[in-house]
């Protein structure tokens, strides 16, 4: 099973504030890859359809990978986004995208998990060209609100999974030769984890 949670809409907008055209449409390089975005078990393609709609002449392929089941459903999704049948726990098969993202994914397993997941993803990713980004709550190291605390308990409880803190995250994604290069944290919790293959 791909993602636990998926949904059509997060509820998250993350492309408001991170500087999408830079980090990620300005980035995009066809000599080392075709793909500009790949939505990792992103659900009915809430978040890839929601970038390609604000960013509609990006050059590039925006791709969307969830479970059959998941895929299969879809309704409504713009056409000129590819989709793809994919469980990330199988070896990941768009090499050399520019930008892989996954979205309240992370937290809804426990580390062993999330380092299988993450493997898939650096086999593939380009040193000095790929990022991954990962939406997903970024929580404080002391005085955790207590919804937020709530909404731990509940990922522990469901999923063995957990919210981290800037200091889990990065015990999380560096020893699967990942290297956190900014968070961003946005209203209620949320962020963004960006990061690159270590040097």
């Amino acid at each position: 099973m791909a993602g636990k949670l998926n949904a059509t809409q997060t509820g998250q907008s993350w492309e408001e504030s991170y500087p999408v055209q830079e980090h990620i449409i300005d980035r995009f390089d066809k000599t080392i890859g075709d793909a500009m975005f790949v939505d990792i078990a992103g659900g009915r393609g809430h978040e890839v359809a929601q970038l390609k709609a604000k960013f509609p002449n990006a050059p590039g392929r925006f791709i969307l990978e969830d479970l059959p089941s998941v895929i299969n459903d879809i309704k409504e999704l713009d056409s000129s986004i590819e989709r793809i049948k994919y469980d990330f726990f199988e070896p990941q098969p768009i090499k050399g995208a520019c930008t892989y993202f996954m979205a309240n994914i992370m937290h809804n397993w426990p580390d062993e998990d999330c380092r299988k997941i993450l493997k898939n993803v650096v086999q593939v990713m380009v040193k000095g060209y790929s990022r991954l980004l990962l939406s997903d709550d970024i929580i404080p190291e002391t005085n955790c609100p207590l919804k937020t605390f709530g909404r731990d308990i509940g990922m522990l409880s469901l999923h063995s999974g957990t919210q981290r803190s800037e200091k889990h995250w990065a015990a999380l994604l560096e020893p699967v030769g990942l290297r956190i290069i900014n968070f961003w944290h946005f209203a209620k919790g949320e962020g963004l984890v960006e990061a690159v293959l270590k040097d």
